[in-house]
């Protein structure tokens, strides 16, 4: 669960740094502070710069047994101001906030920059994490290359600005065609990302050494044992409460570190 703290605007890494310091490391599994991609035009180029996206908020990743203990030890720290709650509990964000805001950001917690077109009177999204749909678009500004949204967060309607560069006018029918020869490029690509992937999983070999990149044991090494093709699934051996635990996972959760 994603709990939110509130703290001093500007120094956000500063602040995950102290928190770090303070936090028993077994009481969370991870403090981070989601960020954007901002286009900026210098010398007649655009450059992409980096910014906080909630600036004044950083994200603690841990649950409802461990958030009291984290809280009283980051209320040392006096950039902290506060954490998100209701009545007299802290409450994490909603889950389909989490979810949405997980799928906006890629593995460095930045959202990158969505590209779309003008149709009409609105702007249509063809690639990027505004795809979803998941926030509004309050406001484009063409020459910027920098869209206002507006997400559910916080408890609230939140804005955040983010890069959006609105390459042409079109159609609708144009439009359709675009988005149709996309989709085949994603399925040509998914397609061809799979047959890799089976041919690596011929290599692996039982007691390899497997990392796991997403999912519940995210960050967590174990050893390898076997691999379903036809279901996609890996099963893989991982120290889970000071004992050796099976468990399976999706052949896109694992990597094979050695």
């Amino acid at each position: 669960m994603w709990y939110v703290m509130q703290v001093q605007t500007g120094n956000e890494e500063m602040i995950i740094k102290l928190c770090e310091q303070v936090i028993n490391t077994k009481k969370y599994e991870r403090i981070f502070l989601p960020k954007c991609v901002t286009l900026k035009k210098r010398r007649g180029e655009w450059k992409e710069l980096i910014q906080t996206l909630f600036p004044g908020y950083i994200f603690i990743d841990t649950d409802e047994n461990r958030i009291t203990d984290i809280i009283r030890a980051c209320y040392a720290i006096p950039e902290v101001t506060k954490v998100l709650r209701s009545a007299e509990n802290f409450t994490p964000i909603h889950e389909l906030e989490q979810t949405y805001l997980r799928e906006m950001m890629d593995d460095e917690d930045i959202v990158r920059p969505s590209v779309g077109y003008q149709v009409g009177e609105h702007v249509e999204i063809l690639s990027g994490p505004l795809r979803y749909g998941h926030a509004k678009i309050c406001y484009v500004d063409r020459h910027k290359r920098v869209a206002e949204i507006e997400v559910e967060l916080f408890g609230r309607y939140t804005k955040a600005k983010v890069a959006l560069e609105v390459i042409g006018k079109t159609t609708e029918e144009n439009l359709r065609e675009e988005k149709l020869k996309q989709e085949q490029q994603r399925d040509i690509t998914k397609q061809q990302e799979q047959q890799q992937f089976q041919k690596n999983m011929e290599s692996w070999k039982a007691g390899d050494t497997v990392q796991i990149t997403s999912g519940t044991f995210e960050g967590i090494e174990g050893t390898f044992v076997s691999v379903d093709t036809k279901r996609q699934e890996v099963k893989a051996k991982i120290q889970l409460f000071e004992r050796e635990t099976e468990v399976v996972l999706g052949v896109e959760e694992v990597v094979v570190v050695g």
